[in-house]
């Protein structure tokens, strides 16, 4: 997760002009989109695909926009079980989940409302992994 669309330069820029333009007005409109990894950046995060990395950036308060800015990035997720209520507040994450996490960080409540539109760009065609804060119909309008 980035503190800007800047910050996701390093990973969006080596990708085919195309591609970049899509993964960078999906960003714009609070999307996470999973990208090519050609330079295998971040590869901790990657899981059992190396070949792909999630990029997302949410507006965050000042401060800690930035930290964000400063350590490059930070590893964040929806805070659920699979299938399980996406938290808005750091107050809805499952206990289960928080008390496995070194550092819980509260960037105040989801700025939409709702989880983030979830798009991977990593394959011939796009797909839409879950709908969220972003309209289906709109998702698709960005990367037509």
């Amino acid at each position: 997760m980035f503190a800007s669309c800047e910050a996701t330069e390093q990973l969006i820029a080596p990708l085919d002009a195309q591609l970049a333009e899509r993964a960078r007005a999906l960003l714009a409109r609070g999307a996470t989109v999973l990208v090519p990894n050609p330079l295998g950046r971040y590869l901790h995060l990657c899981g059992e695909h190396p070949e792909r990395v999630g990029v997302r950036v949410s507006a965050f308060p000042p401060a800690l926009a930035r930290a964000i800015d400063a350590t490059g990035a930070i590893l964040a997720t929806s805070a659920n079980r699979h299938g399980g209520a996406d938290p808005r507040t750091l107050a809805e994450v499952p206990a289960e989940i928080a008390r496995h996490c070194a550092v819980l960080v509260d960037g105040g409540p989801a700025a939409a409302g709702r989880a983030s539109t979830v798009l991977d760009l990593s394959a011939a065609r796009p797909v839409i992994l879950r709908e969220g804060a972003l309209a289906t119909a709109d998702a698709l309008a960005l990367i037509a």
